[in-house]
């Protein structure tokens, strides 16, 4: 059953009780030691009580409590001596403070290493029977409540110290490097002189052992992190309780003395004196052991500590366990963009062959219109062609960056027409654009429609020209892709109105249907072709207008 925690008016009531027990003892012990009757009422109180004398240092009177702790009569011996086992006179001595105090108590707690016991000692000059001043003092042990103190305070220490790990962990990027760290913290807070994790591993001859990974030591402590001893340790061999109690996720501790031979001596060659040991768990399976040794002492680990430390375990597997799920994340990631490029790649690289059959056709035939149709249809696919290549060499798979991409068709619809190209100067917009394939690919077709458009009519003769390439945000949030030129305009059948050729039928498909947009022509001076439609979720989009000549 837990154990009430007690209140403050708790407290001051047993305190209250304890005050009023010294002075009734006082008063017995001043009339001397012909009161042995009301002396012996004392025997019972569960306190050790004793008398000395302040200058010889006389032990005058021990109550049974007393004899029973120490085992043995202890009256007529020195107090240094029977109760500290020291030869001269205590350096923490109270006679000097309890005279001084004119009769006042003067509490103090005390570990006397002789009986292995915590007490809340109290202290006060007394008259003796026969008229000198004496020491008595009470001793209520309270080793149990120090205990349990210890243990909360150890608790906390581990809590905090996990929920440190917690946040390290769980937010590393390089869990390997963090982890000696939280090793470091979770050591220093159970006041342990190793902490270290094992990881299992099946063997080539198929039996499960461990290797040792991770390691803190405290200063003055040696190592076993090289220790050769400790990497492939068959378990079944070792130590088969480890493998039976901690896959069932039942932690081992306890002084090494008490473990069985092949354990212990195994321990003791590394200076273990004691140790606690709790499973990892990752994803439901046994991954490994966390550990910490004191090696100074046997010690016995307390229940809340070995609770927090199994709590520590815990979070460990929870963040190898996340960790192994963004590896498998990144692995498949990375396969499924590599997977991408190379869809990318093979499209690039048959868009060509189409076009070098294109090529090929169109150098066989006659010339005619059937030529200029196969070698228009062919830089259509290569400005396609030239979409994949962007999106395989880049890094991003998911858009293309347009404004790029727009300078890579110029360049080579320029080496189409090199003399046009001469005469031609261009300018760009500098903002990004960046599309989604879905947009990126009509746009495509419409400025290699109008930049041909371009070099085959805006400088006739020897006639110089500026070609402008631009894309802006509008202010209900559309996008307006537009090409300007300063070239002799449009032909009365593709003015507003007109019929319109086959090349301004497929520009006008291309944006509605494609891009759900719109198509406008603006004729003279020169001619401006513009499309507006609305950028795709993954689109990035300029805010202004920049201009620089490419």
């Amino acid at each position: 059953m837990a154990q009430a925690k007690k209140s403050s008016k708790d407290t001051a009531a047993e305190n209250a009780a304890l005050r009023r027990r010294v002075a009734e003892l006082e008063a017995a012990l001043a009339s001397g030691p012909g009161r042995e009757l009301d002396i012996m009422l004392f025997d019972g109180m569960g306190m050790a009580i004793y008398v000395a004398d302040m200058d010889t240092h006389e032990l005058l009177y021990v109550n049974e409590e007393m004899r029973r702790l120490f085992g043995k009569p202890l009256v007529g011996g020195l107090c240094h001596r029977e109760l500290q086992g020291r030869e001269e006179p205590c350096p923490f001595c109270t006679n000097d403070i309890i005279r001084a105090l004119n009769g006042e108590v003067y509490r103090w707690e005390f570990d006397n290493p002789l009986v292995n016991r915590h007490g809340l000692l109290m202290d006060r000059v007394i008259r003796w029977g026969d008229g000198r001043d004496v020491r008595l003092e009470v001793c209520l042990d309270i080793s149990e409540r120090r205990r349990v103190e210890q243990e909360i305070q150890c608790r906390d220490a581990v809590l905090q110290a996990v929920s440190l790990a917690a946040e390290t962990l769980l937010g590393s990027e390089d869990w390997p490097r963090d982890m000696q760290t939280v090793l470091a913290d979770l050591g220093r807070s159970v006041g342990a002189h190793r902490a270290y994790i094992f990881r299992n591993r099946t063997a080539a001859d198929g039996r499960l052992v461990m290797d040792q990974t991770f390691e803190w030591c405290a200063p003055g402590v040696t190592p076993q992190i090289g220790n050769p001893e400790l990497q492939g340790v068959v378990y079944e061999e070792a130590c088969p309780r480890w493998e039976r109690s901690l896959s069932l996720g039942q932690p081992i501790h306890g002084p090494v003395a008490g473990f069985p031979d092949n354990e212990r001596l195994a321990l003791e060659a590394q200076g273990i004196r004691s140790l606690l040991v709790a499973p990892i768990f990752v994803a439901g399976s046994w991954w490994g052991f966390i550990g910490f040794d004191d090696c100074f002492r046997p010690r016995a680990w307390s229940s809340a500590e070995a609770d927090a430390l199994v709590t520590a375990s815990g979070l460990i597997g929870a963040a190898l366990s996340r960790h192994r799920t963004e590896e498998d994340l990144l692995r498949a990631l990375a396969s499924q963009e590599a997977l991408l490029q190379e869809v990318h790649h093979r499209v690039k690289n048959n868009l060509q062959v189409v076009s070098s059959l294109l090529d090929m056709a169109a150098r066989r035939a006659e010339p005619g219109p059937a030529v200029e149709a196969m070698q228009d249809v062919r830089r259509k696919v290569q400005a396609m062609a030239l979409i994949h290549a962007g999106i395989y060499c880049g890094s991003r798979l998911d858009v293309v960056d347009f404004g790029a991409y727009a300078g890579m068709l110029y360049s080579h619809l320029a080496s189409c027409y090199p003399d046009a190209a001469r005469r031609m100067t261009p300018v760009f917009s500098r903002r990004p654009l960046h599309l989604p394939l879905a947009q990126a690919v009509p746009c495509a077709l419409i400025l290699n429609e109008a930049l041909t458009n371009v070099f085959r009519h805006a400088c006739p003769g020897e006639g110089r020209g500026e070609v402008r390439v631009t894309w802006d945000l509008l202010p209900d949030g559309r996008i307006r892709l537009a090409v300007a030129d300063q070239g002799p305009g449009l032909p009365p059948e593709v003015l507003p109105g007109g019929r319109g050729g086959m090349g301004f039928k497929l520009l006008r498909g291309l944006a509605e249907h494609q891009l759900g947009g719109s198509l406008s022509l603006s004729p003279g001076p020169g001619l401006t072709l513009a499309v507006e439609f609305r950028p795709g979720s993954s689109a990035t989009v300029p805010s202004g207008e920049e201009k620089n000549p490419v």
